[in-house]
This record gives C-alpha cells, sequence and structure tokens, in this order.
C-alpha cells in the first residue's frame, strides 16, 4: 500500500491499529456476532495534508488501493461519510475494506491530517490519564465521564468545519479557525476537570 501511495506524490500520514480485545468484545455482544464476521479487526488510516479541493486526493487514494492487486475490495462496505455523515454526526472520511493475500480484512479510513489531530488530541483528566476527544465523545458515557451536551455539539459543528475547510483544499493551519479549535481543547479539559462552565473563555 505505501509503496503505490509513494509514487502518487501524495503527502500522506498512515496510522495502523489493530482492534484491542475489549473493543472485540463490546462490538461482538453488542453485534450479536461472531469473531469471523467482524470486518475491521486490522484498521489502516491514511490521512493527507489536503491541497486539491472536493476531496479529490481522498478519491484518488481510493482509486489507487482499488487498483493494488494485493488487496480485494470486500463488496457493500464502502462509506463516503463526506457525502453521506453518519446518524451520529460523523464526517470526514471515506471508509472501505480491503482483504489481503492472507485473506485478512482491513478496514481503511481516508481523510484529512487535521481530522485526525483534532478527533485524536488528548485531554489530560484529574487522575493525570490522557483520552482522545474521539473516544471521549463516543465512549464517554461508558467511562463513566459526563460531557455537557454543548461541548458535545460543538465537538461534531468543528468536525463539520473542518471537513468544508479541507473540502475547499485548505488545511486547518493556514486558516484563522486553528484557534478556535485551541480554545475548544481549554474548554473542554476545563469542564471535565473543574466543572467549568463549557462556554467559558469563548468568544
Amino acid at each position: 500500500m505505501q509503496s503505490e501511495l509513494d509514487k502518487s506524490g501524495l503527502s500522506y500520514k498512515i496510522k495502523r491499529r489493530a482492534k484491542d480485545p475489549p473493543s472485540i468484545y463490546q462490538k461482538l455482544v453488542k453485534d450479536k456476532s461472531s469473531i469471523g464476521d467482524l470486518k475491521d479487526l486490522s484498521g489502516v488510516r491514511v490521512n493527507l495534508d489536503v491541497t486539491k479541493s472536493n476531496f479529490e486526493e481522498y478519491y484518488r487514494v481510493r482509486d489507487i488501493l482499488k487498483g493494488n492487486t494485493n488487496y480485494r475490495q470486500v463488496p457493500g462496505r464502502f462509506k463516503d461519510t463526506i457525502k453521506n455523515p453518519l446518524p451520529n454526526g460523523y464526517t470526514g472520511r471515506l471508509h472501505d475494506n480491503f482483504k489481503d493475500d492472507d485473506g485478512v480484512t482491513h478496514e481503511v479510513q481516508i481523510g484529512s491530517n487535521d481530522l485526525e489531530d483534532f478527533i485524536g488530541h488528548k485531554i489530560t483528566m484529574k487522575d493525570g490519564k490522557k483520552i482522545s476527544l474521539h473516544d471521549l465523545f463516543y465512549k464517554g458515557k461508558d467511562l463513566g465521564i459526563t460531557v455537557s451536551p454543548d461541548l458535545a455539539n460543538e465537538y461534531k459543528n468543528l468536525i463539520n468545519k473542518i471537513t468544508q475547510i479541507n473540502g475547499k483544499g485548505e488545511n486547518l493551519n493556514s486558516t484563522l479557525d486553528a484557534q478556535e479549535v485551541q480554545d475548544f481543547f481549554r474548554r473542554v479539559e476545563n469542564s471535565i476537570n473543574e466543572g467549568g462552565n463549557p462556554n467559558e473563555n469563548k468568544d
């Protein structure tokens, strides 16, 4: 995969992950399925430095993967959350599944470094432990962490805003919106750890 992407001239980073046992168990229970039904035991994120509008580079990466003879696309697994956001508001990435020559299915997500940096930003808890924004807003309830509805809505709105910026062929750090994101990080940490007003210091 990496060799094919290197030939493309795209500026990208790859992040790999294997689904951890607790996540596997939760998904099996939730979906009432077996281990053989899981399509995302292995995951790969291709995160791009965006330079072209209309997410041209995202679809180009998917075409490169579809043309790689070492991988076979799994039918019916493609999700375009840019054109069709998920019911929970998730957007900004292409999701697809590819099977390698060993029969292992890999979930591939294609998005931007901006979005990856945003949802992966680590919030430091009172006990010193860190949690990503993604886990905080999507798994916080299961972990016993209360997040205000206002912050949850703002989180979704910022994901949409970052996606719109990337859709214009721009990166977050090239706009004034980067400061808005940093302010959001501070207010989330303050709200979680101090019980403060989530709108404190918001302009």
